[in-house]
């Protein structure tokens, strides 16, 4: 299901015009506004992907320094300058979260060990 669509009025620099253009001469789009309207979807995407790993970089912490390195190694072999990438963005060191508890399903008779873990329950 499609939103209904409505007329703007934007101001693009005239190399973005002229690829939009190329883009719908060439068949890439089937008119300049659906290359716009793709490109800002694009954009929204890429935002929100964005929003979700720095997410998770908060959440987590930041990539070990020998993580990163092996991943840019992979990219090199596939070809790729790793340099190339758009900088990622720093994330304030945190400090060291303590693990959740888990939550688990337990029946009143297994409360306890889940309570006290170092209790056991005597085999009856």
């Amino acid at each position: 299901m499609h939103e209904k669509t409505r007329r703007v009025t934007i101001t693009v620099p005239g190399d973005l015009l002229d690829a939009a253009n190329r883009a719908v001469d060439e068949g890439v789009a089937t008119s300049v506004s659906s290359y716009f309207a793709a490109a800002a979807r694009e954009h929204g995407a890429n935002e929100t992907m964005r929003q979700m790993l720095d997410d998770w970089a908060s959440e987590l912490g930041p990539i070990p320094t020998e993580v990163a390195a092996a991943v840019d190694e992979q990219w090199r072999q596939a070809g790729v300058d790793p340099s190339a990438a758009a900088p990622a963005k720093k994330v304030p060191a945190q400090k060291t979260r303590k693990a959740r508890p888990r939550r688990v399903a337990v029946s009143q008779a297994s409360a306890q060990e889940v309570r006290d873990p170092r209790r056991q329950r005597q085999a009856g």
